[in-house]
């Protein structure tokens, strides 16, 4: 066994609080875990599983799946790596079955009171069609590996949907073994901000959020920002510069999640031109997809990776949900980077990014993208109304007039929350870099809303209007009368 299988790796992870809790109780378990971590690319799985394993298990032992590559490399891949760890008596391995067999014993070997922590990344390109490493992996752990009580194996991969159906929910052999999953999720808004300060970039809460809407709470675009920048020239550097590399990034997403990926596009691209989102039947309807089962699978591939959320209709059991582009990068890249002219990405262009912040369209973009925020950041919210415990359901609303009827405004409710108190919270979500400002006619909007949601829902529930805002609310006549709670920017750190 290699001499340096102690040592353990100084680093430090940033937030990810209950993802380290998870891996901790499954080290501490006094049994074989086997731990499913998915999420999108670049969100930071392989640094969370290497750097937690490393620093809490006398043996690690890691090897990754290389795209594209043939089942011999990637056995060659793993047969060097097991000679590195446990030393040169290891045999080349001819296949899957022998490979994992030889780390098993070494395994095996392992005196009982070590922790031992196995990571195998990107395992979808391990586990190939026809490589057998599945059926190897499924013999091995229902034979030798389970009863290994200090074993922790964590599977990963950026391809959420295939871990879900051949792991999670997997209907062969190694169904129900999985034991613990980890839906990696991006950086909170705060979290960001940690992140950020640890790497010495000093952000206020407005720049990062300004950052925020652009790259969202990705970890690696997150690294780009230099130390001194502003978020407006970080931005501008990396999705601008003939060298960002968040320029090209978007054709990369699908592309190394999903075989059939141009179905996956049209799907993201047909929901990113409705502020609101789309239902199922106007997704058919916009992309020409056919339905049936390979739809919904698409749907839920998008909605595993963190690209799509399904939000329900309040008040309708049979209406479909709504699907929200709930990823800031895609939002900012169909929006801004792919529009861009050519001379954008040239030193020549530097300036373009700081011309287009005081245009009116980027002030509607903004806008969505702050909404694609506020989901993202609902128990904040929640948190700041003090009704985590009161609310019973999420979601939003909407209505459209049929034709011929005498209402001709359709009404939309961003987000809502159904109390079990006997109160609906219609939330209005408005992104300003000032101080925002009911008008007169603003008002009569928002009453005509509440007035509107009230007849359709036929609800008895008292409603309540919160106005969900960066800067804050300028009270006046107005604002008096009908809102009822503000949140701000600031309230999304909590």
């Amino acid at each position: 066994m290699a001499a340096n299988m102690g040592i353990m790796k100084a680093t430090t992870i940033i937030g990810r609080t209950t993802e380290q809790a998870i891996l901790q109780e499954a080290l501490s378990s006094g049994n074989a875990e086997l731990i499913a971590l998915y999420g999108r690319r670049r969100v930071g799985k392989t640094h969370l599983a290497r750097e937690f394993l490393t620093q809490n298990c006398e043996l690690y032992f890691s090897v990754t799946g290389e795209k594209d590559a043939s089942k011999a490399i990637q056995v060659e891949n793993f047969y060097r790596e097991m000679v590195r760890i446990f030393g040169d008596h290891i045999t080349r391995p001819k296949n899957w079955r022998t490979a994992l067999s030889d780390l098993t014993e070494e395994l095996e070997k392992t005196p009982k009171r070590q922790k031992v922590g196995v990571f195998l990344d990107e395992l979808p390109w391990l586990a190939t069609h026809r490589s057998g490493f599945l059926q190897a992996l499924d013999h091995l752990w229902n034979t030798r590996l389970s009863l290994l009580p200090n074993l922790s194996l964590v599977v990963c991969g950026s391809a959420a949907s295939w871990i879900l159906n051949n792991l999670v929910h997997a209907k062969g052999g190694l169904y129900n073994r999985v034991t613990r999953r980890i839906c990696l999720l991006p950086f909170s808004l705060s979290e960001a901000q940690e992140f950020l300060a640890a790497r010495k970039v000093k952000l206020n809460r407005a720049q990062v959020a300004e950052v925020y809407l652009c790259f969202g709470g990705i970890p690696h675009y997150l690294m780009q920002i230099r130390k001194g920048q502003s978020a407006a020239q970080a931005i501008s550097e990396a999705c601008f510069s003939p060298n960002g590399i968040l320029s090209d990034e978007y054709k990369h997403l699908f592309a190394s999640l999903f075989n059939e990926n141009e179905v996956h596009s049209k799907i993201i691209e047909a929901v990113a031109k409705k502020r609101g989102g789309l239902s199922r039947n106007e997704i058919i309807k916009a992309t020409k997809v056919s339905t049936g089962g390979r739809l919904a699978t698409r749907l839920d591939e998008l909605e595993a990776s963190g690209f799509l959320a399904r939000i329900e209709t309040h008040g309708y059991t049979k209406r479909e949900p709504t699907y929200r582009i709930i990823d800031e990068y895609i939002l900012f890249y169909l929006k801004w980077i792919r529009s861009a002219p050519k001379s954008a990405f040239k030193r020549a262009g530097s300036n373009y990014w700081f011309g287009v912040q005081s245009s009116p369209a980027y002030r509607a973009w903004a806008g969505n993208s702050f909404e694609a925020l506020c989901f993202k950041h609902i128990e904040n919210i929640q948190k700041k109304l003090g009704v985590e415990s009161l609310v019973i359901g999420v979601g939003s609303w909407r209505y459209i007039p049929k034709k011929g009827q005498k209402e001709s405004r359709g009404v939309q409710v961003d987000m809502l929350f159904d109390r079990s108190d006997g109160v609906i919270q219609l939330c209005e979500i408005k992104y300003s870099n000032e101080i925002f400002v009911i008008s007169k006619d603003y008002a009569r909007q928002l009453a005509h809303k509440l007035q509107v949601f009230e007849e359709h829902t036929k609800t008895k529930k008292q409603l309540q209007l919160v106005l969900i805002c960066a800067h804050g609310m300028k009270r006046n006549i107005w604002s008096e009368d009908l809102v009822d709670a503000v949140v701000v920017l600031e309230d999304l750190f909590l």
